[in-house]
């Protein structure tokens, strides 16, 4: 298993939300927190946030 630390700016294209859906739902990876980058990372790791509640993944850390 692959252990990782998921660096994003999610919430401008699709890219990274397609990523991050990819990522959270392979059995090869294992997610150990998710960061927020750019400008707004404190709006961006809400967004974040409520990606990992529709899939019931609130245990992966989020930092801004």
């Amino acid at each position: 298993m692959e252990r990782i630390i998921f660096d994003t700016d999610l919430g401008g294209d699709i890219d990274d939300a397609l990523a991050l859906a990819l990522a959270i739902n392979s059995p090869e990876i294992e997610i150990l927190g998710i960061t927020s980058v750019y400008l707004g990372a404190m709006w961006r790791a809400g967004i974040i946030l409520n990606m990992l509640e529709v899939f019931e993944r609130k245990d992966i850390p989020v930092y801004a």
